[in-house]
């Protein structure tokens, strides 16, 4: 995590400590008064933001890649996310991450597959080459911590590991042998 991320980290977890502190107020006008607040407040930035991203858009100026640079850096990324404004959607965000790592994970031996991104959803199976279960749980957290840079309004993150698949193949037995010897599945 860089120094600017935790920094944003710190200040998303003070506006989340100051929003539960105001919903704590026991009078209901001013907890309303606030909300609005922050929502116009809120709506100021996103036309601010919204406007820039119109004026320093693709074809308005010499620098045609001022858009792609302000997505890729983390807190600006955050911020146009925020407000609705970030060039990049949510299946295309992820399958970059993901494309990100694959590139990364070969060259360790390691493997990365995409298995399903839903509406807020990403499922991926890892293949850890090496046997040793500390790499796969470091390889998972790598995975975790770029997928989440990527796109933090991910709502469910899967990762499973090959050695899990295998486990969630597996039928007993018993369960394959009815009373009558027929397969029962």
């Amino acid at each position: 995590m860089t120094i600017q991320n935790k920094g944003f980290q710190e200040r998303i977890q003070r506006i989340e400590a100051l929003t539960r502190k105001i919903e704590e107020v026991a009078d209901p006008d001013l907890r309303a008064s606030t909300r609005a607040l922050l929502e116009a407040v809120m709506e100021l930035h996103g036309a601010g933001f919204e406007r820039m991203m119109d004026i320093i858009a693709p074809g308005q100026g010499d620098d045609s890649k001022i858009l792609e640079r302000l997505a890729q850096d983390d807190l600006v990324s955050s911020l146009l996310l925020l407000y609705g404004l970030h060039p990049d959607n949510f299946e295309t965000r992820i399958q970059g991450a993901v494309k990100r790592l694959q590139s990364s994970a070969r060259s360790h031996g390691n493997e990365i597959e995409l298995l399903e991104i839903s509406e807020d959803g990403v499922r991926l199976r890892l293949n850890a080459g090496h046997g040793c279960g500390s790499h796969a749980a470091n390889l998972k957290t790598e995975v975790e911590q770029a997928i989440y840079s990527a796109a933090p309004d991910v709502m469910e993150l899967v990762i499973e590991t090959a050695e899990e698949a295998v486990k969630n193949q597996f039928v007993p037995l018993e369960k394959l042998l009815a009373t009558n010897g027929r397969p029962q599945v």
